[in-house]
């Protein structure tokens, strides 16, 4: 793997992985450099792989997830880690949840 970029697994869950046609996990090798924070890796995630409705993913300024959706890296809650502008180190898991049902 080049050192120029990382390996970032991203996991959707609770209706996030609608968003991205169904997929449940992407591995993104390759894709995501070195310095990327959790807000650039929502911009990426926004530009080349949500399918649909992406307003459901971000909030207006598109680099930040919507009121609802938790965010976890490695199983932590990312605003514990310091917020969207976490950097993300090679191997972090990238977890998406919604927390927002109908009903």
């Amino acid at each position: 793997m080049s050192e120029t970029y990382k390996k970032i697994t991203v996991a959707l869950s609770g209706g996030c992985e609608l968003l991205f046609n169904k997929e449940t996990n992407l591995s993104l090798n390759s894709v995501v450099p070195v310095g990327t924070s959790v807000s650039q890796l929502v911009t990426l995630l926004k530009r080349d792989y949500v399918k649909e409705r992406p307003e459901l993913l971000v909030d207006a300024s598109g680099a930040n997830v919507r009121p609802g959706i938790l965010v976890l890296v490695n199983g932590c809650d990312v605003e514990v880690m310091g917020g969207v502008e976490h950097v993300l180190e090679d191997g972090d898991e990238v977890e998406f949840i919604s927390t927002l049902h109908g009903g």
